[in-house]
C-alpha cells in the first residue's frame, strides 16, 4: 500500500511567460511530463494533480500515468484554492486529522 500522496500543482496561467510553461519540452518530455514521471516514480507515491488553466492540454501529457486528476474551476483565484483543490480530492481517510 502506497503511503505518501504527492499533490501536484498544475493548474496556473503563465501569464507572465505568455505560454504554458509546464508544456514546454523538457527531457524530451514537457516539464509536467517529467515532473509527474519523476514523482510517480518515487517509492510508495500516490499522485494527485491539479489541473485548471489548459487542463486539456495538460491532461494529454499525463494520460499514460497512474495519477488522480483534480481539477480546480477556481483557479484564478490563486495558488491557495489550487492547493485546497488537491487536499479536497485526498482519501477521506487522510481527510480526518
Amino acid at each position: 500500500m502506497k503511503k505518501i500522496w504527492a499533490i501536484v500543482l498544475a493548474a496556473g496561467v503563465s501569464t507572465r511567460m505568455k505560454r504554458q510553461k509546464l508544456l514546454l519540452p523538457f527531457n524530451r518530455k514537457t516539464i509536467i511530463g517529467t515532473i509527474v514521471e519523476n514523482v510517480v516514480q518515487s517509492v510508495n507515491t500516490n499522485v494527485i494533480v491539479v489541473l485548471g488553466s489548459h487542463r486539456e492540454k495538460i491532461h494529454e501529457q499525463l494520460v499514460n500515468y497512474d495519477v488522480k486528476l483534480c481539477v480546480n474551476e477556481n483557479f484564478k483565484n490563486g495558488m491557495l484554492s489550487v492547493v485546497f483543490c488537491g487536499f479536497s480530492a485526498l482519501p477521506k481517510r487522510l481527510k480526518q486529522y
